[in-house]
């Protein structure tokens, strides 16, 4: 299984900008809650990882930007989460 280069606890929502060059780390946020859900990690982990990962997503769609991946990323939480 390939390691994702940067793990989504890592990264400071803050001074992410929303735009085509940092897509790769939405994309890294996404493989972290999957590889965490995955690991079996314990909740109050998930809880984190996926506060974060909502703090993502909330500053793309205030940045009106990247919204069809907010969208993408909100689906993969409420679908890791078994929520429909």
């Amino acid at each position: 299984m390939a390691k994702a280069k940067y793990r989504f606890d890592e990264i400071n929502t803050e001074d992410v900008e929303p735009d085509a060059e940092n897509l790769s780390y939405a994309l890294s946020a996404a493989v972290a809650v999957l590889a965490s859900c995955i690991a079996g990690s314990s909740e109050q982990k998930k809880d984190e990882i996926l506060r974060k990962f909502d703090i993502a997503v909330k500053k793309n769609e205030d940045e009106d930007c990247h919204t069809e991946l907010a969208w993408l990323a909100q689906s993969t939480k409420l679908t890791l989460l078994g929520e429909d």
